[in-house]
């Protein structure tokens, strides 16, 4: 499971490495944003993996619905970072900036772009909602405090973050990856701490 978890971190360090070619586009290229959204499709398919070892830390069928939310959302986020990548490499030059504007993405792509985040954000909130439901309750395999380490409020964390900074869209974008490397990292060191609660 401490694989999983592993993986899972791994995944998410890829993909917002692989979102640093979209924030840079106008500076790395059109060759750099067809390999980051390469990158970042496969990085975002296999958070799957990660949401596997959620599963195993919580019972039952809560346990189920954060892996189906959370393997959905990958898969999701997937098609967004692709769809992102064609609405980049449609722009005329010049159009996009040092950081991801939704605005010239939406520009680019304005149907399916909106469409497919609001359909992530609820997967999102599904999969951290039931997370820190469980947790708090102390029906996990984890310290009630962990419930705070859910990507939703990680995201939000993030974003908030990156208010203060002079590129905050940029942060926004890079948000709900650097928010799973969190997640999953953070879920590997309480595990680590607690050895005796968690299966091998």
């Amino acid at each position: 499971m401490r694989r999983l978890l592993i993986f899972g971190a791994v995944c998410g360090a890829v993909t917002t490495a692989a979102d640093l070619t979209f924030v840079f586009a106008h500076q790395w290229g059109p060759a750099a944003v067809i390999a980051g959204a390469h990158v970042g499709m496969l990085g975002l398919a296999l958070y799957a993996v990660g949401y596997r070892a959620v599963e195993l830390l919580l019972p039952g069928w809560p346990g189920k619905v954060v892996w189906v939310a959370g393997a959905l959302g990958g898969g999701v986020g997937a098609a967004v970072h692709g769809t992102t990548a064609m609405a980049i490499l449609a722009a005329k030059p010049g159009e996009t900036g040092t950081f991801l504007a939704p605005s010239q993405t939406f520009g680019a792509a304005p149907a399916i772009i909106p469409v497919l985040w609001g359909f992530l954000a609820v997967l999102g909130v599904v999969a951290s909602g039931f997370f820190a439901v469980v947790v708090a309750r102390g029906r996990s395999k984890l310290p009630r405090w962990a419930a705070l380490v859910n990507p939703a409020l990680l995201s939000v964390m993030v974003s908030v973050v990156g208010a203060f900074t002079p590129s905050p869209e940029a942060f926004l974008a890079l948000s709900a990856n650097v928010a799973h490397v969190l997640f999953f990292g953070g879920l590997l060191l309480v595990v680590r701490r607690a050895p005796a609660e968690a299966p091998p």
